[in-house]
């Protein structure tokens, strides 16, 4: 399952970063750029995740998927406002902690979102 989800966790960040990159190119804020390519991202995520890693796509677990995305996006806001300045934009601020936070969305969902598959 774990070779799955790096599987979908490449196709997700590379759909992720390149929503985010494009808005983060515009001069909207930080937050409508992380909560515009959140919400995109979590469409396509919650296909590719429950289908190809959990191969459980039940609709009543798209609640607890939204809640666990929607803490990600927030942890996401805060480190990419905190980062930002030190590396020199949003764009090097998300490169930096994509990997991390695809770590801890593998753990949420595969315990919160689809421990009982």
């Amino acid at each position: 399952m774990v070779e799955r989800f790096i599987l979908a966790g490449a196709i997700n960040s590379a759909f992720g970063f390149g929503v985010y990159t494009i808005l983060a190119l515009t001069s909207i804020s930080n937050l409508s750029v992380i909560v515009l390519s959140n919400l995109l991202g979590m469409a396509f995520n919650y296909l590719t995740n429950s289908s190809l890693v959990f191969k459980s796509c039940i609709r009543r677990r798209f609640i607890p998927f939204l809640l666990v995305h929607f803490s990600l996006a927030a942890l996401t806001f805060v480190l990419v406002n905190v980062l930002s300045p030190l590396v020199g934009g949003r764009i090097p601020a998300m490169a930096t902690i994509f990997i991390p936070l695809g770590i801890l969305s593998y753990k949420l969902l595969s315990s919160v979102v689809f421990k009982d598959r």
